[in-house]
Order: C-alpha cells, then sequence, then structure tokens
C-alpha cells in the first residue's frame, strides 16, 4: 500500500488539516499576537487537545507600518468687515 493510499502521503492538504507532536513549534516556534506561532516558514495554531493546526500565513505576518496621517490644515477665518 502506498503512502497515499494509507492516508499517510505528504500532501499540503494532509499537512494542513493537523500537526500532532509539535513540541518543536512550541519550543522553537517564535510567538505571534493571538497565541499563534511562526516555525519553519508555516503559521500554526495550537487546538485544546494540544494538536497543532496549519493556519494561513495572514495570521503570524509582522503588523504593518503605521500609517502616516498629516494634521488637519490651520483654521481659515473669515473676515466679515474686509479689514484684511
Amino acid at each position: 500500500m502506498s503512502m497515499a493510499q494509507s492516508g499517510h502521503g505528504d500532501s499540503r492538504s494532509d499537512v494542513r488539516s493537523w500537526i500532532s507532536g509539535g513540541a518543536a513549534i512550541a519550543a522553537q516556534g517564535q510567538p505571534r499576537p493571538g497565541g499563534y506561532r511562526y516555525y519553519q516558514n508555516a503559521c500554526y495554531q495550537q487546538r485544546p487537545d494540544g494538536a497543532w493546526l496549519v493556519v494561513s500565513p495572514e495570521y503570524c505576518a509582522p503588523p504593518g507600518e503605521p500609517v502616516a496621517v498629516a494634521p488637519p490644515p490651520p483654521p481659515r477665518y473669515h473676515d466679515e468687515l474686509g479689514d484684511a
């Protein structure tokens, strides 16, 4: 029986379904906001039973650069008498 037939192939869907034995992910993965871990070019989230799920890389992406906001323009005054 081949690995694909046994359900233990190396296809991407098999990897994304769940990852067990995640001691390396917990120990070596870089912590990210929200409880996610970045490990070996993938993003993981730990399930309540301890297994690790591969999740979308966006969950581990670094925060974007802050957007610079220009200050508001100075107030304009209207001279009703036309003295200006």
